[in-house]
């Protein structure tokens, strides 16, 4: 995540339309369709909602035999990128194709903006 800020010039996301877009622009890159079916939809000002309604992880992982074991990375992944884009998230999980149902729906409640008025940005002058 922090190359492709630092790539694209962003350091921080300040309201909840940056927080979209630059999350829709983060996994069309990093998890592109067909592989993953999502969309996101906002709420509030301060919540997103990530509906996924096909992931090739998740198939894979059922079709391997060992969902049981599997734990999704979307989560920790996702919240690594909002950490890095200076916005702190409780996140809550209301559907899983993981365990049957017909999509995964991620909320990400907004907490604060943390770096909205940041003098320095975050993205590491030492990253490629």
């Amino acid at each position: 995540m922090l190359r492709l800020m630092k790539h694209l010039g962003v350091t921080g996301v300040q309201d909840i339309h940056e927080f979209r877009r630059f999350s829709e622009i983060a996994i069309s890159i990093f998890y592109p369709w067909p592989d993953f079916d999502y969309h996101f939809e906002q709420l509030s000002d301060s919540t997103l909602v990530a509906i996924v309604r096909w992931c090739a992880i998740c198939e894979n992982v059922k079709r391997g035999g060992v969902a049981k074991f599997y734990e999704c990375g979307c989560i920790a992944m996702l919240s690594g990128w909002y950490e890095a884009l200076g916005v702190d998230t409780e996140v809550t999980v209301d559907k899983s194709l993981k365990t049957g149902d017909d999509k995964c729906e991620f909320y990400f409640h907004v907490k604060s903006w943390e770096y909205s008025n940041r003098e320095k940005p975050i993205i590491r002058e030492d990253l490629d």
